[in-house]
């Protein structure tokens, strides 16, 4: 605190110099030092070739995310009208993979789908949520 304090004081003195027409006054050092730079990371294997994902984590209004498609794959998100194959892409760049995952949205997810890839209502105009409920299978129940 001390530190901020000089540097005002100096900063305030180098001011009314100029306006008085006088020369401004050197600022102390500890005022010009800088803070000391990161440390490189220790081995060049700590970084890997590939740019890591962010953790996928529960953000607010965030529907379930993850990180790859399930076992038997993705889904052909392009079967919902409205989804072109660049937003089948940016879809599965959110972790978005499956038509169920999108049938389970609720008002909340459309929103934060709608805002991170910039659609401006479109999802709910489109509604791809009723569509991905058609395209969803329904489980088969067994007869008595």
């Amino acid at each position: 605190m001390a530190g901020a304090r000089s540097a005002v004081a100096a900063a305030r003195a180098a001011t009314d110099a100029v306006l008085a027409g006088a020369p401004a006054a050197e600022p102390p050092p500890e005022a010009t030092e800088l803070p000391p730079e990161p440390e490189p990371p220790e081995s060049p294997e700590a970084e890997s070739a590939q740019p890591q994902r962010p953790p996928l984590r529960r953000r607010f209004g965030a529907p379930p995310l993850l990180e790859t498609p399930r076992e038997g794959g993705k889904d052909d998100l392009t079967a919902i009208r409205g989804i072109t194959p660049s937003l089948a892409q940016a879809l599965n760049g959110l972790g978005i993979f499956h038509h169920d995952q999108i049938a389970g949205w609720d008002g909340k997810a459309v929103v934060w789908v709608d805002g991170q890839l910039g659609l401006r209502g479109r999802i709910a105009r489109e509604k791809w949520r009723e569509q991905a409920r058609r395209l969803v299978p329904r489980p088969v129940r067994a007869r008595r």
